[in-house]
């Protein structure tokens, strides 16, 4: 039945291709496979494969259905822009999937604003615009990895698409240029908003106690490899627990029985208590 044919290609849609010709020509049924796997489109009824308006409607709920759909049509195809264009705002990094559009401006431009990574996939002449990667580093779905890692030399140089850059994702400091990466202005900037940033500073300046302070209110693990003189430094390690109070866990074995700096800690996060001495976490 159709109810059984969808409920088995939402969980797995290659299913597809073991069903019946009337059910690979059921338009619900090829869009439930179509959602879960893009390669499952294959197995649709060729008179779904020829009819524009569906493959529209595929596009949207799919774009990386695209490689599917440019399989067995021609670079001639009326369509294929539209396509091209439905794919890549539904999923930029269908752009991947269209070799012979990667140099067209407006569709790269569809393609980073929906996902930035989508940037790897354009012509190395787009990688090196700057209204092309801005729009990669301002783009609307959440990465992990920043785009500018895919942009030219030039770019990475560029302080303001830098910054565009730290905003968005906590690696991008990694793939700015050494210039950047030692301007104490700009790795401020990268950890205050991810202090994971701190790894990717130049060596130089992963010591600094404005930088160190201003890294440990999002990431405490930066003060690990601190300096030593700074862990048993009580008006570092008071502005650092002021920050962030599990920051108590990194000051040294002595500090870590200072009232003040204990009670300044706790205050802060209650769970820095649990890098206490015993003692004190009774009476607290």
């Amino acid at each position: 039945s159709i109810k059984e044919a969808l409920k088995a290609v939402r969980q797995n849609g290659s299913t597809l291709g073991l069903l019946s010709e009337d059910l690979r020509a059921n338009k619900l049924v090829v869009l439930g496979a179509v959602t879960q796997s893009a390669n499952s489109l294959q197995y649709a009824a060729r008179s779904l494969l020829n009819d524009n308006d569906f493959l529209l409607q595929v596009l949207k709920k799919n774009g990386h259905a695209i490689r599917v759909v440019f399989g067995f049509i021609t670079d001639e195809h009326a369509w294929m822009l539209t396509f091209a264009y439905i794919a890549v705002q539904q999923a930029g990094l269908a752009l991947q999937w269209l070799p012979k559009l990667q140099s067209n401006t407006p569709l790269v431009l569809n393609a980073v604003r929906q996902d930035g990574r989508a940037l790897e996939f354009a012509w190395e002449q787009l990688r090196a615009n700057h209204t092309v990667v801005e729009a990669a580093l301002t783009c609307e779905t959440r990465i992990l990895e920043s785009p500018l890692k895919f942009a030219s030399a030039e770019r990475r140089a560029d302080p303001a698409l830098v910054r565009k850059a730290l905003q968005q994702c906590g690696d991008a400091l990694r793939y700015a240029c050494d210039d950047l990466r030692r301007d104490k202005d700009m790795v401020l900037a990268a950890v205050t908003a991810h202090g994971i940033a701190l790894q990717w500073a130049d060596v130089s300046l992963r010591d600094d106690p404005e930088i160190l302070i201003a890294a440990v209110r999002t990431d405490i693990h930066v003060l690990k490899s601190a300096p030593t003189e700074l862990r048993n430094d009580s008006g570092f390690m008071f502005e650092a627990v002021r920050q962030n109070g599990l920051a108590l866990r990194y000051a040294s074995k002595d500090l870590r029985k200072n009232r003040k700096l204990v009670e300044t800690a706790v205050q802060q996060n209650g769970l820095a208590l649990e890098y206490t001495p015993e003692v004190m976490r009774q009476d607290q």
